[in-house]
């Protein structure tokens, strides 16, 4: 028996991040899509109570570091659960989350990143999109008229 393989576009595409770590993902996959918003919204929410808590904790500069630490390290692993475990430390390497670059912190800066990947990806796609469905539609239309005058002719 011969063994056949199969091969189709699957959309994934190698990312190299800030020269430092590396990702494979399709960016316009919708379920990376949603898990993408799941986790912004998640990070957007920690950002919030992040900035409540510091107003909170005032000039007690030890409680701040070890505030910040820990929510550090929960924005970590919630960027990291979108790819693999680590991405976070590849990227930011000793770098708080939360420093800034550009005027935002830097989880919003590569999100942003991702979202401007995401949103050109499927503008993209739905570019191709259109010649290969009239192409498909043309040849559809061509065997509908070609089986239609088969069956009428009798």
């Amino acid at each position: 028996m011969a063994t056949k393989e199969l091969n189709f576009d699957t959309g994934l595409v190698d990312y190299t991040i800030n020269g430092c770590a590396h990702v494979r993902f399709n960016p316009a996959d919708i379920s990376f899509t949603e898990r993408f918003y799941d986790t912004f919204m998640q990070l957007d929410g920690q950002q919030d109570e992040f900035q409540k808590r510091i107003d909170e904790i005032g000039d007690d500069k030890a409680e701040f570091f070890a505030y910040a630490r820990e929510r550090d390290y929960e924005m970590r692993k919630l960027i990291d659960s979108l790819f693999h475990d680590g991405l976070s430390d590849e990227i930011f390497g000793e770098m708080s989350t939360y420093a800034v670059a550009d005027g935002m912190p830097l989880w919003v800066n590569f999100l942003f990143a991702l979202a401007q990947e995401i949103r050109d990806a499927y503008d993209e796609e739905k570019r191709k999109q259109d010649p290969r469905l009239k192409k498909f539609d043309s040849q559809h239309e061509e065997l509908l008229a070609k089986y239609r005058k088969a069956t009428t002719k009798r």
